[in-house]
């Protein structure tokens, strides 16, 4: 825990960011965080080595979605780039991120999948975890964290949400993905949570089957008042 006399630095790139430290670099338009730390090496004129290359390239590929989401730009390209020259092995790095699974995990996602629903016009499915899944298959829920993307590939699917039942009882997590120009940093406010536009997050406390319900009627209410996109033709 930090002492309260040591100033706390806060660095990120949520618009929805409350600004809680002592010094606030907020930057919605830099597509992640790890671009941002790499300015500050730059104008610091400090070097990079294999190991920070590593952290700056998976803070860039996991912030913008293996560089899929939106917010993707040529910079984002051009530092990724420039830390392969360090020696990374993209590959490796994207199998040891998102692919290298236990047959646990696999299971949890087959589990989480049987559950999902849709709203009568498809733009809205959701998916539900719960503790009985995880002990079932000797899983956590840290291991689901990607699993809404699942949900959100599903043509026609303009938000995604996963809620996932944690290890403290009546207490829930949220996932949102949305398609543009829906905004899940808009959808995850609603519930009190934060973060990108195409990707958020939020918590509440409540029983798994009354946040359900209470979550995804605010969410057909806002698909209702926004267009639609195009992705159900």
């Amino acid at each position: 825990m930090l002492r309260p006399d040591v100033p706390l630095v806060n660095i990120d790139h949520h618009g929805s960011n409350s600004r809680f430290g002592s010094i606030n670099w907020v930057d919605p338009g830099s597509a992640s965080v790890g671009e941002m730390i790499y300015d500050i090496i730059l104008a610091a004129g400090g070097g990079i080595d294999h190991d920070i290359a590593l952290g700056l390239y998976v803070s860039v590929m996991t912030d913008t979605g293996r560089f899929s989401f939106s917010n993707t730009s040529s910079r984002s390209h051009r530092i990724a780039a420039a830390m392969i020259e360090h020696g990374l092995k993209p590959a490796e790095i994207a199998r040891r991120v998102y692919a290298d699974k236990t047959l646990g995990e696999m299971r949890l996602n087959v589990e989480c999948l049987a559950t999902m629903k849709f709203s009568p016009d498809g733009r809205v499915a959701w998916a539900r975890l719960t503790r009985e899944m995880y002990r079932k298959t000797g899983t956590s829920p840290r291991d689901s964290q990607e699993y809404v993307e699942a949900v959100k590939s599903i043509h026609g699917v303009d938000i995604a949400i996963l809620l996932r039942e944690t290890e403290k009882p009546g207490h829930v997590k949220l996932s949102f993905r949305a398609t543009d120009p829906l905004n899940a940093a808009e959808v995850a406010a609603l519930f009190g949570g934060g973060g990108h536009p195409r990707s958020s997050g939020a918590t509440l406390d409540g029983d798994a089957d009354t946040v359900e319900t209470r979550v995804v009627q605010a969410i057909l209410q806002y698909v209702r008042e926004r267009p639609n996109t195009g992705n159900n033709k």
